[in-house]
């Protein structure tokens, strides 16, 4: 038996039991057969109403995810080969330089902690980069939605699977015109 003739007969079932505007939702489980009522108020997830859009979105949230982590722990491993290095006094013999007024945890915590906001700088930028490239093509799609900025970020403001892009959807006042 095919879904569709499954359904003509679960409508053909319930048609002399429901009232004109009757909403309810029917699953079955091993046990019983369970019917609730509908919410009126509930909105569908965007994956189910808009699953192009919903895709599109987790494209660019997952080119978000992966812009910048190799620069970010690649300057943090330089540096940090370059303390230990300067510590060990490898580059003193290396290079036939005294670095002794260097060699100072001072020194090397300010030299890591420099190096970690310039990498989360560069981080940052890069992303904004892969977004501000994206937008044109994200403006496009949520025209074609009929969603508005502010709708999107009501339906993905708790998806763990697009923190980034709804990030950049909040601070974004480019899309507030569309």
């Amino acid at each position: 038996m095919s879904q569709n003739d499954r359904m003509e007969q679960i409508v053909e079932a319930l048609e002399p039991h429901l009232r004109e505007g009757d909403q309810f939702v029917v699953c079955r489980t091993d046990q019983q057969v369970r019917v609730d009522r509908f919410d009126e108020n509930e909105t569908p997830p965007l994956e189910e109403v808009h699953p192009e859009f919903y895709g599109h979105l987790l494209e660019i949230n997952e080119e978000l995810s992966n812009t910048g982590g190799n620069v970010f722990s690649g300057g943090l491993l330089a540096v940090v080969s370059l303390c230990v290095a300067v510590h060990m006094q490898w580059i003193d013999s290396l290079a036939q330089l005294d670095l002794e007024k260097v060699r100072s945890f001072w020194v090397y915590a300010l030299a890591v902690g420099v190096t970690f906001w310039l990498t989360g700088m560069l981080t940052s930028a890069m992303k904004a980069t892969v977004y501000n490239r994206r937008r044109a093509d994200l403006l496009s799609t949520m025209r074609q939605t009929g969603l508005s900025r502010r709708t999107v970020l009501a339906r993905i403001v708790d998806d763990e699977n697009l923190s980034d892009v709804t990030n950049r959807l909040k601070t974004d006042r480019y899309l507030e015109q569309f």
